[in-house]
């Protein structure tokens, strides 16, 4: 549904006059992710492009995204903690950015090896960044609108299957029937630019918010004080 295209040399060093600083900086971002009257952006974030050796401290020359290279540079190398990081060239999905970065630096700080100055920064830049979800993903598209309707089939067969254990209000039942679907919606939608907010973290999440409007709110306690349980919510 997209395709990443090798930035010219032009454009490349075009990019590479950017200091870290500028790098973050929210107009910067803007004009060159940015989309306008219904023009097409300068850049896409995942179009590669090429780091030339010396550039980071790197021996030679390599290659990495546009998004990637604003992420080092703009987050990790102007907060000081691209000495713990060095150089990160994978997708930064919301897992990798607490599973990863955040437990890290945590300890990286509680150790020594970074200050807490440079920790705060690194937060405060983070959040920034989560910000530019609104630029850069969909916010919606005609599959994810209609992706009830292809999950309607396997959602009627597990409801079926386990009616007895969603008659009884069993919530770990119910979990597994959602983690079943949610399996069956992300390879649906695998390819989908609009899935890009979900995994990000920067903006709805995945396990609630979609799940929630797409495939069921499932357990859900009882306000009654004087029952047990949960209620099922299909």
């Amino acid at each position: 549904m997209r395709k990443a295209r090798i930035i010219s040399k032009i454009e490349n060093d075009e990019i590479l006059k950017y200091t870290p600083y500028q790098l973050q900086l929210t107009s910067v971002f803007l004009n060159n992710f940015g989309s306008y009257n219904g023009k097409p952006p300068k850049f896409n974030v995942y179009d590669v492009m090429t780091v030339p050796k010396g550039t980071v401290g790197n021996k030679n020359d390599f290659t990495t995204t546009l998004g990637l290279y604003f992420f080092n540079r703009g987050v990790l190398e102007l907060s000081g903690l691209s000495k713990e990081f060095k150089w990160i060239n994978k997708a930064i999905s919301s897992g990798v950015y607490a599973d990863y970065f955040n437990r890290q630096a945590s300890y990286a700080m509680l150790e020594g090896r970074i200050k807490p100055t440079e920790y705060k920064l690194f937060l405060n830049l983070c959040v920034k960044f989560k910000g530019y979800t609104s630029v850069i993903c969909s916010t919606t598209s005609e599959q994810f609108l209609t992706i009830s309707k292809k999950l309607e089939p396997m959602k009627k067969e597990l409801l079926k299957k386990y009616a007895k254990e969603i008659k009884a209000g069993d919530g770990v039942t119910v979990q597994r029937i959602e983690k079943e679907l949610l399996k069956y919606a992300s390879e649906i939608l695998k390819d989908d630019p609009t899935l890009d907010g979900y995994l990000s973290g920067g903006g709805a999440s995945w396990g609630n918010n979609f799940k929630n409007m797409y495939v069921m709110k499932g357990a859900s306690k009882d306000p009654d004080p004087t029952k047990v349980g949960y209620n099922i919510i299909t």
